[in-house]
């Protein structure tokens, strides 16, 4: 699986590339969870569909920056930029799958020796 995140701005990078970042963990690519409404009227058995709409999910990625590190901490930091929206790209072996998205935060932590 390879992930690329593009921002608004037409800058991207390749998320697990093995030489700038890897991936150490990633949550929330499961597929998301529907809101189904019904309701049910007088004398009528069971209930009856009123709306649907499938909730929103946040998709965390751990990453470990490699060589350069303040320099591809930078980087980081230009391309994944909060508030703005972006698209992120997941290629696995039999898809690619393209989903709208917006950063929400960008956490880098001290580094630890």
């Amino acid at each position: 699986m390879k992930l690329m995140y593009t921002n608004n701005n037409q800058q991207s990078t390749w998320v697990n590339d093995d030489i700038t970042y890897s991936l150490i963990n990633i949550s929330g690519l499961q597929p998301p969870k529907a809101s189904i409404q019904c309701g049910s009227l007088y004398h009528v058995d069971g209930s009856m569909f009123l709306h649907s709409r499938v909730d929103q999910r946040n998709i965390v990625m751990t990453l470990h920056v490699h060589h350069d590190v303040e320099i591809n901490r930078r980087k980081l930091s230009k391309i994944f930029k909060i508030k703005q929206k972006g698209l992120l790209k997941i290629i696995m072996d039999d898809k690619t799958v393209s989903i709208d998205s917006y950063c929400e935060s960008i956490e880098v932590l001290p580094m630890s020796w």
